[in-house]
């Protein structure tokens, strides 16, 4: 069960559900279980780690009624929603800038700051050399996970999370990728829905003139990296090394240190997923709804915090609320 204080999120984010479907959902039938109740019943499984969804249909069997669902959802219900998180929280989660910005300032996204992360692959590590020889030397490895690069954990077998949060650390927009999928290809994935943001600070991996230019021309974002290009043979690079060596820019960029990776922290310390532990489902779609539900989580416990006069960062008391 969760508690009272909760109340007033819930209420915000089913307002904001219901203008997002009013603007972009196609006609068909109503839900029968509102996205706001799965939204909320996906986010206390995970706190509690019900992963599997037999389990979450026994659960839902008892506490339907606290999650405003109207009878118990099915295990293929369950499993068919959860499925379909993906396409809602990649869109929810910059939709929902407008609304959250009125109510704390912290929450605008004018200045983002971009990273990936990586997560460990459910079951054995498929080496590289088994790999290019396509041999499977456990069937229950994650054939869809991949070897990534990462400078704190060295080399993973997994997934990644690529995320821009502003400079509170306030969720902004999320994609989930196998590990080996370059960061730089997914910020106009990750800038798709993302309108208001303005300036963009990544670390090298992001430093790519081409990137840079696309950037601003398509989405007239400016991404602030480590340093200048060498040589100053056309007016862009000139342009680009004028503006990084400006003292504001220097600024944003020590920042990211303090934002980007301590959010990451945040969400492992929030599910339990420590360094080496491993994600709870095979397969880069159960992944790709279960790490973009724990990035929403972590947005809704921002806006939790705000309402309730607590650190952003608070982890227990918002916890409690389903415990």
């Amino acid at each position: 069960m969760f508690r009272d204080g909760l109340t007033p999120v819930i209420k915000l984010y089913g307002e904001v559900i219901n203008r997002f479907y009013k603007q972009y959902r196609k006609s068909g039938r109503p839900f029968i279980y509102s996205q706001i109740s799965f939204l909320l019943f996906f986010m206390a499984m995970f706190i509690k780690k019900i992963h599997k969804f037999k389990a979450m249909a026994r659960y839902a069997k008892e506490h339907y009624p606290e999650y405003g669902f109207p009878n118990a959802p099915s295990r293929q219900t369950i499993r068919r929603r959860f499925m379909s998180l993906p396409e809602l929280i990649q869109r929810l989660l910059p939709f929902s800038l407008e609304d959250l910005s009125d109510i704390d300032e912290r929450f605008s996204a004018r200045t983002g700051f971009i990273d990936k992360c990586l997560f460990w692959a459910k079951g054995p590590k498929w080496h590289q050399k088994y790999i290019l020889q396509n041999i499977i030397p456990f069937k229950s490895i994650d054939r869809e996970a991949s070897w990534g690069y990462s400078p704190y954990h060295k080399w993973v077998f997994g997934y990644g999370v690529h995320l821009i949060c502003n400079e509170f650390r306030f969720p902004l927009a999320a994609s989930v990728t196998t590990a080996k999928v370059n960061e730089s290809k997914q910020v106009p994935v990750l800038l798709k829905y993302l309108k208001e943001l303005i300036i963009l600070i990544g670390d090298k991996g992001y430093r790519l003139l081409p990137l840079i230019k696309a950037t601003f021309e398509t989405f007239k974002v400016f991404i602030i990296s480590s340093k200048a290009f060498k040589g100053y043979i056309n007016q862009f690079k000139k342009d680009y090394a004028f503006i990084i060596s400006l003292e504001y820019a220097k600024r944003l960029y020590r920042k990211r240190i303090s934002t980007i990776e301590p959010l990451f922290s945040l969400i492992k310390e929030l599910f339990g997923l420590s360094r080496i532990k491993q994600l709870p489902y095979k397969s880069l779609a159960k992944n790709n709804a279960y790490l973009l539900t724990l990035v929403f989580t972590v947005q809704f416990m921002f806006v939790f915090n705000s309402i309730n006069n607590k650190n952003l960062n608070s982890i227990s008391y918002f916890k409690g609320q389903f415990l």
